[in-house]
């Protein structure tokens, strides 16, 4: 086959037209007219020639994986970075340790943190569907049937979960703000449809029987009722308590979406989360930020109530602790670090907590908040069944400081803040990752 036939073979019938009619013209016309269709036909050839060489090229394979870089953090506070991510049967495969490369069980982790070069996605879909521990996915639509509702994604045309995960649903962006509050007060009895009449927003309680992309069906008072699918808002279904029981594991996905889980598995490039029983979401690794596991021989400070709680300033106003934030409401945050888990308190404060037996070290990164501006000077101090465990002086410019303290044997642990040479101004103390860690077998 000649050159130009090859390329022939790659034009479409528009292109390959000209080609051949400005060669039928050139060895035909003028002499004048020869010249002219000669340059024509000649461009013709070159850009058809160009043409080919895209087509060919486009016909290679083309990597579509984009380069990922992965940060497992162990409970312990270490740091390993491993090139690849595979996790099958609770364990991450083949990790490199000083040891040796070795099969890691989940339950040492605390986190997996994955950075790509790739743009973040976007949520998908403009309904939002509220989940248990505070779980969030954007749905391009829902439908409710058999007490399940289906859910259409980014990641799966038909996402079945019972309706016991499901917290609420946004379907009108005017209904936000009441199916967020109605959440935090739910109903253990009824189901609460938020419904559009006369430009006014409506709350209606009873049972959910279906919804389609047509009709709603409830029941009220023993009576079934329906109306329009485009008249409903929103949804929050009935729940016994406001809170869940934590789950085992969480993924912030790039998107912003947020997911919980009991147990996960990844394998060339792909996640699966299996959210509940048979309810499993299927997802991209690059699609994932974070994947935070709570682990067994882990417990979060924040995430207990202490017994006892003593806030005194000095000379400042008084700032109650704030749960996982800092004491203005922020998030938690130590030279630029931003910390998603601990305490921040103003000094002088003193939180004693009862801790269940089986601990063997308190681990926290101390240190002045960022909103501090390089200010303040306290004193962090750790106390267990009363005795002086550690205590460490801190100024506004350092850096985080990790405190590692063994507690064997303690029952009542404190954590108290000081005021230091400045008095309390600007004590703005965190106590960043603040855990409880199971290091040996009791």
């Amino acid at each position: 086959m000649s050159g130009q036939q090859a390329v022939a073979t790659h034009l479409s019938p528009r292109l390959s037209g000209v080609f051949q009619s400005n060669i039928a013209a050139k060895l035909s016309g003028s002499p004048a007219r020869r010249v002219i269709v000669s340059v024509v036909a000649t461009f013709s050839f070159v850009a058809t020639c160009i043409g080919a060489a895209s087509h060919l090229l486009a016909q290679e394979p083309a990597s579509t994986k984009p380069l990922l870089k992965f940060e497992v953090r162990l409970i312990s506070g270490e740091k390993i970075a491993p090139a690849t991510l595979e996790i099958a049967a609770g364990q991450i495969k083949n990790v490199p340790l000083a040891s040796g490369s070795r099969d890691l069980p989940l339950d040492e982790l605390s986190r997996i943190t994955i950075s790509s070069l790739r743009e973040p996605t976007k949520a998908s879909g403009s309904v939002q569907v509220y989940l248990r521990n505070q779980g969030f996915l954007a749905a391009e639509s829902v439908t409710i049937s058999d007490d399940e509702f289906h859910l259409k994604t980014a990641f799966a045309e038909s996402l079945d979960l019972t309706i016991d995960l499901v917290r609420g649903v946004v379907l009108k962006p005017e209904a936000a703000d009441v199916v967020q509050k109605l959440i935090k007060t739910p109903s253990a009895d009824n189901d609460r449809l938020i419904v559009a009449v006369d430009d006014k927003l409506e709350t209606l309680e009873g049972l959910i029987v279906s919804v389609s992309a047509t009709e709603v069906k409830f029941e009220i008072d023993g009576m079934e009722k329906s109306l329009p699918f485009d008249r409903l808002a929103g949804i929050v279904v009935a729940q016994a308590r406001a809170d869940d029981e934590p789950a085992r594991l969480k993924l912030k996905l790039t998107s912003g979406e947020l997911v919980a889980g009991e147990s996960m598995e990844v394998s060339e490039g792909l996640a699966s989360l299996t959210i509940s029983g048979d309810a499993k979401l299927e997802m991209p690794l690059a699609s994932i930020k974070e994947i935070a596991y709570r682990s067994s021989q882990l417990e979060y400070l924040s995430d207990l109530t202490p017994s006892t709680v003593f806030e005194q300033p000095v000379v400042t106003l008084k700032r109650p602790y704030q749960v996982d934030r800092s004491v203005s409401g922020k998030p938690l945050n130590i030279g630029g670090t931003i910390y998603e888990k601990g305490i921040g308190v103003h000094a002088i404060s003193r939180l004693t907590y009862q801790i269940e037996p089986g601990f063997d070290q308190f681990v926290v990164d101390v240190g002045l908040d960022a909103a501090a501006a390089g200010k303040g000077n306290c004193i962090f101090v750790v106390l267990g069944d009363g005795q002086q465990l550690a205590s460490e002086t801190v100024q506004g410019k350092d850096a985080a400081r990790t405190l590692r303290v063994p507690i064997r044997g303690v029952r009542e642990l404190t954590i108290a803040v000081e005021a230091g040479e400045d008095l309390d101004l600007a004590d703005h103390a965190n106590w960043c990752e603040a855990r409880l860690l199971k290091v040996k077998s009791p």
